[in-house]
């Protein structure tokens, strides 16, 4: 029987090889789409799903309140807090506590000098919660005690050479730490896997900072650590942070400002986005939102088989008359009708999984990430792969079969069929909402291109251009020696004639949180406690304000000349405003308590955007010291090619004269600050893609529909043109059905895709209006697409000659 079954569909489906193809074409490619998707989707939520005890992992942020309102997140926290937590909760089993390295770093050994980042301070239970393959050393012994090193797989050779060439094992052998210390290497790991939010290259032990900084043991004012707790499997999220508000009073006292949120591990990399997160999260909206699409789109391909199956009824209705006369049951005809579908979703599948192996990696190279379509040890995938089988076999043949079985063969042996307006009825809902769904998303990827477009072009509040940053020395101490490098190597610069200006900063705009202080409890002199605010500080010479052409509002910048500007500070507007003046120039002169300090504020600048637009502006203070700086800014004179390449040659010689054991790391301050849009542009990239794939799989149901609709009513337009219709009228009789459903599409898209939108843009603190043009060009597109593909079937069916047509009767 299954033979029989297959063969007549078989039969059948080669009989009209164009709607067949139409069929295959557009549900390939929905599949196509749906398991591209998955994978980025997969990948997205297997963050931190691979650790052993990933599940009972907690991280301790900081949420600080002022006046009662959030003023600020941090995702670090306190030194103390962790083995606070672990000798006084029972829901606490051990602690971990990790914290960069802020300064510059560089690794010496033998003639192998680099400088390096991710390099982090961690305490040895690092590898209890973060379980790596350990290549040489012992996870358990690795960071316990002071001065000791484990080095990622990738970092090790670049210091000892391939693996394949250790004649002796890295673990036990010294290399150099900053010119100023011996590490001892006790380990070699794994790279870090490409779905953890946190990575590094290398870990140094955590009591090697605890020595240097003994202070930090009791220091509940110092939050510049990664905090993780683990906890026994019954704990709850809820039930760890019941417990905060107590154990923060406890330890901070009372009104201080402080909530400290619970975390689970799985959860930070699609779900938290606070300040000095370890790298760039992900989005978790966005994520379901693309799989949502990935979903309506296989929804999208199966409406185009159903309408076409169901499309066909009329041709098929003698067929299913006949079959019954014979004797064939109503559940025979559904297996078989049922058969047809399950045949067309195995070969569409089929397929996709062949296209989605091909894209795949284009996709992931346009995202940056490692995505790959292996499935062989995926059960999920084949549990998947198993379900749409299934469901769509199901979701688009049992309708179809449905229909065509319940036929009366008395009704369509005389040929007649009382069903075809509820059919009618069922096929335009369904082409309506393709129509819906086409128009949401074209909205979305012209208000996700209008945004980016708008924040990459938006007005900074600095000078971004023709700014060339070499990471300044980490080999001197903040001495006498530092001090008379730092100006000699300016000096040099200066005789440079393609060099305008050059400055030195802890911090340049739009790079790592890891730059920037948060100084928190700062205030005017003779404020009160709960006056006292947090702001965002670096530390700037008195040529940066010039370099970066920052606007003086109020007071003056910095000066060389006054020895008095090394105690002063500039602040930002929004600075100016966290402490209650909206009038700037009221503020100069006065003074800022600053941890004991009393600082006179010289002036304040404009409002800048210190990281993307997609941020609000950020309370800065500008401290005028020449102490931890990590940044020379060079603005350079504007200059083809080949005379940049020749003064970046020229400030490479003089760095090797002035800091001969320092490498030479330079690059681009534009090309650094766009790198903040790059997830987004990723993101606008992806979005059109699925649209238009969108878009062409419904005009691919609606070519099919609409061609075979013409053929069933080709002897009607050769009367309608014996009676004297012209083409124009035919055309418009055959395509006025389309405009009606677009028109009473664009009633449910457009308010769909205002809703969704604008809520997304309110992720944004600076963001574009929807203006009325962003919501009238879908409905304008999809409908001269629609028409299109329908006018050229009609046009060339209205100008048949009527005899070629009505000979047959």
């Amino acid at each position: 029987m299954l033979n029989h079954f297959m063969k007549i569909a078989l039969r059948n489906l080669t009989k009209r090889k164009g709607i067949t193809f139409i069929q295959l074409l557009g549900l390939t490619l929905g599949l196509s789409v749906f398991w591209i998707i998955t994978q980025y989707v997969r990948f997205e939520k297997s963050y931190d799903q691979f650790y052993t005890h990933s599940d009972n992992i907690f991280r301790l942020a900081i949420h600080f309140y002022s006046d009662g309102k959030l003023s600020g997140g941090d995702a670090m926290n306190y030194a103390p807090a962790g083995p606070a937590m672990a000798s006084e909760l029972s829901d606490v089993k051990d602690f971990l506590r990790i914290t960069p390295e802020y300064g510059k770093i560089i690794f010496r050994r033998g003639e192998a000098l680099h400088e390096e980042t991710k390099v982090f301070y961690a305490d040895s239970s690092m590898f209890s919660f973060f379980d790596y393959p350990f290549i040489e050393g012992s996870p358990h012994k690795a960071l316990d005690g002071n001065n000791k090193v484990v080095l990622t797989l990738s970092l090790a050779e670049r210091y000892f050479g391939p693996r394949q060439q250790w004649t002796v094992s890295p673990v036990g052998q010294l290399i150099n730490f900053n010119h100023r210390r011996e590490l001892l290497v006790s380990g070699i790991v794994a790279d870090s896997p490409p779905n953890t939010h946190f990575k590094f290259n290398a870990l140094i032990s955590f009591d090697t900072f605890q020595e240097e900084n003994p202070e930090l043991i009791d220091n509940w004012g110092w939050n510049d650590f990664y905090t993780y707790v683990l906890t026994p499997p019954e704990t709850t999220e809820e039930r760890l942070q019941s417990q905060m508000a107590a154990f923060v009073e406890r330890h901070k006292g009372e009104d201080n400002g402080n909530v400290f949120k619970v975390q689970p591990l799985r959860d930070i990399h699609l779900h938290s986005h606070l300040a000095y997160e370890a790298e760039a999260n992900g989005d978790g909206n966005m994520v379901n939102a693309l799989a949502a699409i990935a979903f309506i789109i296989l929804i999208i391909a199966w409406i185009n088989y159903i309408n076409l199956a169901t499309a066909r009824s009329e041709e098929r209705a003698k067929e299913v008359g006949i079959r019954k006369v014979t004797g064939a049951s109503k559940a025979r005809l559904i297996y078989q009708f049922l058969g047809e579908s399950f045949l067309v979703n195995f070969i569409s599948i089929a397929g996709s999984i062949l296209l989605a192996y091909l894209f795949l990696p284009y996709l992931g190279d346009v995202l940056d990430k490692p995505l790959s379509f292996v499935f062989s040890n995926q059960p999920f995938f084949w549990l998947l792969l198993a379900g749409l089988l299934l469901g769509g076999t199901l979701c688009s043949g049992l309708y179809p079969a449905f229909v065509l079985s319940s036929f009366y063969p008395l009704d369509v042996l005389k040929g007649s069929s009382k069903k075809g307006r509820s059919k009618n009825l069922i096929r335009k809902g369904l082409v309506t909402f393709q129509f819906v769904v086409a128009m949401v998303l074209i909205t979305g990827t012209l208000v996700i291109h209008q945004q980016i477009n708008f924040i990459q072009n938006k007005s900074l509040g600095f000078s971004l251009h023709r700014k060339l940053i070499v990471n300044a020395p980490g080999a001197y101490q903040n001495d006498t020696i530092y001090h008379t490098k730092f100006l000699r190597f300016k000096d040099v610069l200066r005789q440079f004639p393609a060099i305008k200006n050059t400055t030195l900063s802890s911090a340049i705009p739009g790079r790592s949180d890891y730059d920037l202080d948060i100084n928190g409890g700062l205030g005017l002199v003779g404020s009160s406690g709960d006056q006292r605010m947090s702001f965002w500080a670096y530390r700037v010479d008195d040529d940066f304000i010039d370099t970066y052409g920052f606007k003086i509002v109020a007071g003056r910048k910095f000066s060389w000349d006054r020895k008095s500007d090394d105690e002063s500070l500039i602040l930002n507007q929004a600075a100016v405003q966290r402490l209650g003046f909206d009038n700037p120039e009221e503020l100069i002169g006065e003074k800022i308590d600053y941890w004991g300090t009393e600082r006179e504020i010289i002036g304040v600048v404009e409002n800048y955007h210190h990281k993307s637009p997609k941020s609000s502006f950020l309370p800065m203070i500008l401290r005028n010291e020449i102490t931890g700086m990590l940044y020379y800014t060079l603005e350079i004179e504007a200059a083809n090619g080949q005379r940049l390449s020749e003064t970046i040659d020229q400030v490479q010689e003089a760095w090797a004269q002035v800091y001969p054991d320092n490498p030479f790391t330079y690059f681009f301050l534009e090309d650094h600050f766009n790198e903040q849009f790059k997830e987004d542009l990723q993101i606008g990239k992806v979005f059109a893609s699925f649209a238009m794939l969108a878009i062409l799989i419904t005009c691919l149901g609606l070519f099919g529909l609409s061609s075979y609709m013409v053929v069933v009513r080709m002897k009607e337009i050769g009367i309608r043109k014996v009676l004297g219709a012209s083409t124009a009228q035919i055309m418009t009789l055959l395509s006025r059905d389309y405009l009606y459903l677009i028109v009473i599409s664009s009633a449910f898209a457009l308010p769909l895709g205002y809703y969704f939108f604008d809520a997304w843009l309110e992720n944004f603190a600076w963001h574009i209006d929807i203006a009325w043009w962003l919501m009238a060009a879908p409905l304008i597109l999809v409908g001269l697409l629609s028409l299109l593909t329908v006018s050229g079937l009609t046009f060339k069916a209205a100008r048949l000659n009527p005899v070629n047509t009505l000979r047959d009767e």
